[in-house]
């Protein structure tokens, strides 16, 4: 089960990567966990459909305070570990 978590991280990780580099106007390669918000130049509104399109694959429903915990990561692996979080929290166990 462990090992299924991490999997789904993972993908999760390299799905939101890829999404804000898509947003962002930026190569899938300047977009790493390490790659800070500031340096993206990322605005609310990006941010919130960045949210509303891991809804959509994940076809998960973030609540208003989870919304709010997700604008206080400052890189995106932060970001990554709070929505995996919250993920694994909906999943049946």
């Amino acid at each position: 089960m462990l090992t299924a978590l991490a999997s789904q991280a993972g993908q999760l990780s390299e799905f939101l990567c890829s999404t804000i580099a898509l947003v962002c106007n930026r190569l899938d390669s300047e977009v790493s966990p390490a790659t800070s918000f500031l340096e993206l130049r990322m605005d609310s509104l990006t941010f919130v459909s960045v949210l509303a399109q891991i809804e959509a694959v994940y076809d998960v429903e973030f609540q208003s305070n989870e919304m709010l915990d997700f604008l206080s990561a400052d890189r995106v692996g932060e970001l990554s570990r709070k929505i995996s979080r919250v993920i694994t929290d909906l999943q049946p166990r």
